[in-house]
């Protein structure tokens, strides 16, 4: 499946629309190949000789030719953001790529729309934003800078990907892939929620919360004498706290004039304020 090498080969670059691909007729591939590493050999500091990948191996051109694309800053990008896509963790548990692939070519009248919305405002206020991937952006090169405008996107190539930034605390959005047809328009909701706070009950403090959640966050406290017939409405805000560095564990806030009293009984819960 692969050289070892080593050996020389020289690449030129393909286009100059394309600065990231090189060709070379000095490397022959075969199927099966593609997506693997193209290696320079270099030095240590140490002065011992490894391999250093370069660029990612795509197949052979019509004209005989190999072609490669550089392994340059978008390319890691993109590596790390599978990688923290994959990856499941009490800081970001979503996944941060959306695939958008249309169900028509690149020769159509009447495109399809992909719809852009993100949010909340209090995670976009702690640096949320999204871009079309540097790496895969079909006809939206000029959308491949982070953004927290909702908009809409006029898909005319075969498929691009959507990527979402990573925020410390909050989970990101993620989406299965989208299909767009023909003049139709596609919402994509690109939503940061937060994990799930911790509230606990003591008998001399009262309320105790506390979350992993996003620093600076806000959350109200609110309370209910009975379980609630409407439950997303029936609840009193009593106090609001905001999550600070050290929560976590053991460690909670206690929320004044929670403590039982022989007069009522209360349910308590915690509500990310996301505006």
């Amino acid at each position: 499946m692969h050289r070892g090498g080593p050996g020389i080969a020289a690449f030129e670059q393909v286009s100059g629309l394309s600065p990231e691909l090189y060709q070379t007729p000095d490397l022959i591939g075969y199927p099966g190949m593609s997506g693997g590493p193209v290696c320079v050999l270099s030095y240590t500091s140490l002065s011992n000789l490894f391999l250093l990948p370069a660029a990612v191996y795509l197949g052979e051109l019509e004209n005989g030719q190999s072609l490669a694309r550089v392994i340059d800053l978008d390319v890691v990008n993109l590596i790390n953001s599978a990688e923290d896509s994959a990856t499941l963790g009490t800081d970001h548990t979503g996944g941060g790529v959306v695939l958008i692939n249309a169900a028509y070519g690149g020769d159509i009248q009447n495109p399809g729309i992909v719809e852009v919305h993100l949010g909340p405002s209090a995670a976009i206020r702690a640096g949320g934003a999204w871009r079309v991937s540097p790496t895969n952006y079909g006809n939206l090169f000029y959308r491949t800078n982070y953004t927290t405008n909702s908009l809409n996107l006029l898909v005319q190539s075969a498929n691009f990907g959507i990527e979402v930034k990573q925020l410390d605390g909050f989970i990101t959005p993620t989406s299965l892939p989208i299909k767009v047809v023909e003049d139709a328009i596609v919402p994509l909701e690109l939503m940061y929620s937060v994990p799930q706070p911790w509230l606990t009950y003591n008998w001399s403090n009262g309320v105790g919360f506390t979350t992993t959640g996003a620093v600076s966050t806000v959350y109200g406290i609110e309370f209910a004498s009975h379980l609630p017939g409407d439950a997303l409405n029936d609840w009193t805000m009593l106090t609001k706290v905001t999550n600070y560095p050290s929560l976590g564990g053991t460690n909670w806030i206690w929320i004044p004039n929670t403590a039982p009293t022989s007069v009522t009984n209360r349910l308590f819960r915690a509500r990310w304020l996301t505006d």
